[in-house]
């Protein structure tokens, strides 16, 4: 993990935990995430990898992570990307067989409402 975590950094990545969304808020730090993210880009690329979320949250992911962010800081992360330019977005870690109740599938698909809901409030652009 330290190693992957370097190779980040060394490429001009910037990684921040649940640590981070815990002391600082999710508001603050995605506001200093899309600040490094948008450096020279003009289009943001997003993975929600759900395993961030605390695994007493949701069961239906292979990567069991303790102590990590609760639905509504991860609700808060995404919905502070409501002006960025999103190019494209995907949705990984979530196993549906590992979770009869489905509370991980509602989760997963509310936070991909939370962020296509967007699209459909802007203005359209005329051709």
């Amino acid at each position: 993990m330290a190693v992957t975590l370097a190779l980040i950094e060394e490429q001009g990545g910037r990684v921040f935990s649940s640590s981070n969304v815990h002391d600082l808020g999710p508001v603050e730090v995605m506001r200093q995430a899309l600040a490094h993210a948008m450096q020279g880009c003009d289009e943001l690329y997003l993975s929600i990898d759900i395993d961030a979320m605390d695994a007493g949250y949701l069961p239906g992911t292979g990567s069991i992570v303790h102590s990590g962010i609760t639905p509504r800081q991860y609700y808060d992360l995404l919905d502070g990307l409501a002006e960025a330019p999103l190019g494209g977005l995907d949705i990984v870690e979530v196993s549906p067989p590992l979770d009869p109740s489905e509370r991980t599938e509602f989760l997963a698909a509310e936070m991909l409402f939370r962020v296509l809901r967007r699209f459909r409030t802007r203005p359209e652009i005329g051709l």
